[in-house]
């Protein structure tokens, strides 16, 4: 996810950055970490949408 964010914050060397990498890398970071969580929400949606749908399969 690092690596990732900083190819988006266009930063060359991470350990020679500015304040203006810094900033561009956790805004990228926040980002990609909000994608991450989102991506999970719907992963865990799915599957408990499937439980959902097995239970009312078995009619209980």
């Amino acid at each position: 996810m690092l690596v990732n964010a900083a190819g988006k914050a266009k930063v060359n060397d991470l350990s020679h950055m500015t304040k203006n990498d810094l900033s561009a890398l956790d805004h990228e970071l926040t980002t990609e970490l909000m994608e991450f969580r989102q991506s999970q929400k719907k992963q865990e949606d799915k599957t408990a949408e499937a439980g959902d749908d097995f239970l009312d399969d078995l009619e209980v």
